[in-house]
Parts: structure tokens; C-alpha cells; sequence
């Protein structure tokens, strides 16, 4: 009933030739399942297939495009809580305008590394006996602000790490998980679950975009809405 494919993490960063092993596609401007491709077989048989360790957000729209069954992988995880990476939604906040008419995934969010918010120059004030750190604008201009369900949770929830290098430095302080900044599990892991609901976010825009790009009328002349329409088995 199903089909997965595994070791696809070596391309992660080689679309055209992931998406030729999984789709016969060989043209990332108009791409065209093969016929004879794995995709296409197992559509003709009724099997469902499943992609393991591609599910960067770019790998999403490609999904949505192909109508994979499925997919995973441990992007969050890596880029959150290994290499601090913390993604903020392009939903008009400052620094964070919407885009008009976006061709790629990376066109809706942003990705700041925490390392580089510099949290060691932040202003910290004491609040239900829990500092809280007033994070300013990016050098970028960028708002890193969020009320996702885990970040208001985080800021009331305290690092209860004594490696965290804020507690080094203030031992006489209980400070907020904030996900802004590293130093311990509790921020971290924080960073990964606020990622998750910038991911949600994401996705929604994808399929937004895919279902705009089925409903759209011939004389329709928004060309970028070719990115992200529905991938057909070539003839």
C-alpha cells in the first residue's frame, strides 16, 4: 500500500536531481512528471509513496505541487534547537512586509540566526519574578516578536539551567525560556516548537497558493502563480 523512499538526504540542496529520482522531472521551470517515474507508477497502481528527510519548507511546495501521500524529516529539529536558526512568518509586521507575488517559499518567511540577536546586550526586566528580556528590532529592522501558543508560554516559563550562560551571569536570576537565544534545552527546544507554528503558517500559504493556482481563470495573467500550481504526468 505504501512506498518510501529513503536516503534522499544528500539532496536536500539538489532539487533538480531529488525531484528527477522521485518524478522523472528534469526542468525546474516546467516540470513534468515522467510517465515511467516512480511518482507516476505508483499512482497508476493505487500505491501511495512517501519521501523520508526532505521537509524544508521549499521541499513542502514541491510536495503540495506533485501530490506526494507524505513525508518527514528532522528540519525543525536541526535548524532550531542544533544551529539556531529562528524562522519569523512575513505576515506584515516591520521588517516582515507580505509578499505581492511570491515564487518560492523563502519569498514568506525569514530564518535569523539567535546567535547574532545579541542577546548579551538586551535589557532584562523582573516580571512575576521572571526576567524578561526586552528584545529590540534586528539590525536588519527586523520585529523578532511573536504570540504563537509556545512563545507565550515561553516567556512565562523559566530556564532552569545552571550551563545557560545568562544564569552564569546572573545566578540570582530566574529568567524566561525565551526562544530568541540559546544556552540551554529550555531555550533550544523552545526555538523548535515556536518554528513549528511558523512552519503551520507556511504550509497554509502554500496550500492558499496551490488551490488559487487550480481555481485560476484563463485570462488570468499572474504568471508567478505558475510556481505554484499542480505538477501533471507528462503525456
Amino acid at each position: 500500500t505504501y512506498v518510501a523512499l529513503g536516503g534522499m538526504v544528500p539532496y536536500s540542496s539538489k532539487p533538480l536531481e531529488g525531484l528527477d529520482i522521485i518524478a522523472g522531472i528534469k526542468d525546474l521551470e516546467c516540470p513534468r512528471i515522467s510517465s515511467d517515474s516512480i511518482l507516476a507508477r505508483c499512482r497508476k497502481d493505487g500505491i501511495k509513496l512517501h519521501v523520508f528527510g526532505l521537509n524544508s519548507p521549499e521541499w513542502v511546495r514541491w510536495w503540495y505541487r506533485l501530490q506526494v501521500d507524505s513525508f518527514d524529516g528532522s528540519k525543525l529539529s536541526t535548524e532550531g534547537a542544533a544551529n539556531g536558526w529562528y524562522y519569523v512568518a512575513n505576515d506584515g509586521k516591520q521588517g516582515r512586509d507580505n509578499a505581492d507575488s511570491p515564487t518560492r517559499v523563502a519569498d514568506l518567511y525569514q530564518r535569523i540566526a539567535v546567535k547574532k540577536m545579541g542577546a548579551t546586550e538586551w535589557t532584562w526586566g523582573s516580571q512575576n519574578a521572571i526576567f524578561k528580556p526586552i528584545v529590540p528590532l534586528t539590525k536588519k529592522g527586523v520585529d523578532t516578536s511573536c504570540e504563537c501558543p509556545a512563545c507565550i508560554y515561553l516567556k512565562s516559563a523559566r530556564c532552569t539551567s545552571e550551563r545557560c550562560w545568562y544564569y552564569k551571569a546572573n545566578p540570582n536570576h530566574w529568567h524566561s525560556a525565551d526562544p530568541r537565544m540559546m544556552g540551554s534545552t529550555e531555550h533550544n527546544m523552545g526555538r523548535v516548537a515556536h518554528n513549528a507554528f511558523v512552519f503551520e503558517w507556511i504550509i497554509q500559504q502554500i496550500e492558499t497558493y496551490v488551490e488559487l493556482s487550480r481555481t485560476l481563470p484563463s485570462d488570468d495573467r499572474r504568471e508567478w502563480l505558475k510556481n505554484w500550481s499542480i505538477i501533471e504526468v507528462e503525456k
